[in-house]
């Protein structure tokens, strides 16, 4: 590791470790945080309803903020990772190539109103965009964001972040964390720098009395959420049962249709192509997906998963196996999205619960 990169994870940790500064924010000011944060020229996205469908979007006033509810159909991962995106563009004049660079990607933006599931995918994805490539588009927009989460006071069946070491009111990933507290008032944890210089520029915050008590706030939705599989069985069993056949009985009903990564706050596979015109061309990276059977299709025809039983059983490795071993983080914050908006009902909290108690019972390939 470089002297840049070890001077560079140690700000990170000292961001990440740093102790909360404990403000107040009285709920007829919520409207206003969001307007101060328009008036001081930041992009302000937030969860939005369209009849029944809540997704994450850009907002100019704050009455377009969708609060309620358990979490939208979309995380804010767009936000820094769009669905699609141009990387660079060329015009070919005469004799001369001439390179066009993206739009600028540095625009101060506020995410407002995630759940903390989402936050907390924020500091997972920093490891992978700054880990063997340095992404500018990710770490450029990621300076300029500030997150300003809300606490969950419920949760459903789909719900899963205390299984994978995460609350309803985990600040992880957020530069303030709101937890409402009282009918007039939420409980501000301000946890970095960037929240801290946010919070002051609206002056909209007070400082927190002793009385406040946010675990009496969430202590119901953690009782409803319990823990629904044991983490720490999930690897070690993942580690010696690659060819297992529990992977065609709980996959084989997977249609690949990526809706499972899609609403992912952490998958994160893309793909580039190339736009090529008589006068020049474009450099693009969409959004792709492990699930979809041209995946890893090689140049010669051959597919190393050539099956659907293979590329689910790659994206449980991925988030629970690969990616520890890489990163040092689980691609996972139990946010349900995937088990909720799958229309095979394929459940990954079903699939965690059967590897966790085949661990427990040491049950694995012979």
């Amino acid at each position: 590791m470089t002297g840049d990169s070890k001077e560079k994870q140690n700000a990170e940790q000292v961001e990440k470790t740093r102790q909360p500064i404990l403000k107040t924010l009285r709920v007829e000011n919520l409207n206003d945080l969001v307007r101060k944060g328009l008036d001081l020229g930041y992009r302000v996205f937030a969860p939005v309803k369209d009849d029944r469908l809540v997704t994450f979007e850009q907002i100019s006033s704050p009455e377009e903020a969708f609060l309620d509810g358990i979490t939208s159909r979309t995380s804010p991962k767009s936000v820094l990772f769009p669905r699609t995106e141009r990387i660079f563009s060329y015009k070919i004049r005469k004799d001369e190539i001439v390179v066009e660079d993206n739009a600028d990607i540095s625009q101060p933006t506020m995410i407002f109103g995630c759940r903390p599931c989402d936050a907390a995918s924020f500091p997972i994805m920093d490891r992978l965009f700054q880990w063997d490539y340095q992404d500018r588009f990710w770490i450029e927009r990621r300076k300029g964001m500030v997150i300003i989460a809300v606490s969950c006071l419920d949760c459903d069946d789909a719900c899963f972040c205390t299984s994978v070491g995460l609350a309803p009111d985990s600040t992880e990933g957020s530069d303030i964390l709101l937890t409402l507290v009282s009918r007039d008032q939420y409980l501000a944890e301000v946890m970095t720098e960037k929240g801290e210089d946010f919070a002051e520029k609206t002056g909209l915050f007070d400082e927190a009395g002793a009385d406040l008590d946010k675990e009496t706030a969430t202590k119901a939705v953690r009782e409803k959420l319990g823990k629904k599989f044991d983490l720490d069985k999930i690897k070690p069993w993942l580690d010696e049962n690659y060819e297992h056949e529990f992977w065609a009985e709980v996959t084989r009903m997977c249609i690949g249709c990526g809706i499972c990564t899609y609403v992912c706050p952490t998958c994160h596979c893309f793909d580039l192509v190339d736009e090529a015109h008589y006068d020049g061309g474009a450099k693009i990276k969409n959004w792709d997906a492990c699930q979809f059977a041209a995946f890893t299709v090689h140049a010669s025809g051959h597919n190393p998963r050539p099956d659907q039983i293979s590329r689910h059983r790659q994206r449980i490795m991925h988030k629970y196996k690969y990616y520890p071993d890489n990163l040092g983080a689980v691609l996972c914050t139990g946010c349900g999205r995937c088990v909720r908006h799958c229309p095979m009902e394929v459940n990954l909290i079903r699939i965690l619960k059967g590897i966790s108690d085949m661990e427990k019972a040491g049950v694995g390939e012979e």
